[in-house]
């Protein structure tokens, strides 16, 4: 979608749904419009989490409408004891060897490697980077493959015992088969969002509106960081959500954001050609 636009070829499109942190990029490329907030029905519903975001403080240019974080999915019938954390892997290696994929998103892999070493999802150290390459690169030969949602396929048919992916994915998956369970790391994981972007027209974002966000929810199986629209699904059978919501208790151990470390570059392009090769091994 960035390409698209970076080229001129966004004029068809009045509102759009970016990830978080391509919010930023957006911004500093001058392709969207400042929010009118008088003109926004229902922006005070926002969860005050999603209010802050470092992407785009105060949401000035952008504004939340789903959320979901990132774990594992995995056969329960198969792995005993089951997967709690991101140093499973390293522990399981063996077990898992080849029958393990983990998505093709640098960030999201070196942050659950920063992770399992003790450091935070964001941390721009470069020596924390460096451990978290080096002992990404020692499970290298377990893992199947990086992908975001092949993996799907691969864990029904049998050939695969556990893969990351995010929740989203995990929750159709559970919902065909209850003996495919989703997990979120007990260190912590991100807690990653879409939001919804004006880079031509103003019109007023509708999906503010609980009812409406409520209903798009239950068909996505997103959630939704509107207060009013998470009282409306607890009200009623979550039947399109078979995993519980995230609870309060739990969010102080996912990470918000995953900051665009720029002045990192260097140091994560390594990791990014050592994933992007993994899979073909």
């Amino acid at each position: 979608m960035l390409a698209t636009f970076q080229a001129g070829k966004g004029a068809a499109y009045s509102i759009i749904y970016p990830s978080d942190y391509s919010v930023t990029k957006m911004v500093q490329l001058k392709l969207l419009q400042k929010l009118d907030h008088s003109r926004l029905v229902g922006l005070d519903n926002i969860m005050p989490k999603f209010q802050k975001s470092v992407h785009d403080p105060d949401n000035q240019y952008s504004v939340p409408v789903s959320w979901g974080t990132t774990g594992f999915i995995y056969n329960s019938e198969k792995l005993n004891p089951p997967p709690t954390d991101w140093s499973y892997l390293w522990s399981n290696e063996r077990e898992l060897a080849r029958r393990m994929t983990l998505l093709n998103d640098v960030r999201e892999v070196m942050g659950g490697v920063l992770k399992s070493l003790g450091h935070s999802y964001n941390s721009t150290s470069p020596q924390d980077i460096r451990q978290a390459y080096e002992k990404l690169a020692i499970l290298k030969p377990a893992i199947a493959t990086f992908t975001t949602d092949a993996w799907r396929d691969q864990l029904v048919a049998g050939d695969l015992l556990l893969a990351m992916g995010y929740s989203v994915d995990a929750v159709l998956v559970a919902k065909q088969d209850a003996k495919f369970k989703y997990v979120i790391p007990d260190s912590g994981t991100s807690l990653w969002s879409d939001t919804m972007v004006i880079p031509k027209t103003a019109r007023i974002l509708m999906l503010l509106m609980p009812g409406l966000i409520t209903c798009c929810n239950r068909l996505s199986r997103l959630k939704s960081p509107n207060d009013c629209s998470l009282l409306l699904l607890t009200k009623q059978p979550m039947t399109n959500f078979p995993l519980p919501y995230v609870t309060t208790k739990r969010c102080f151990r996912l990470n918000r954001c995953l900051r665009n470390l720029r002045e990192l570059l260097p140091l994560i392009q390594q990791p990014r050609n050592c994933t992007t090769n993994f899979g073909r091994s």
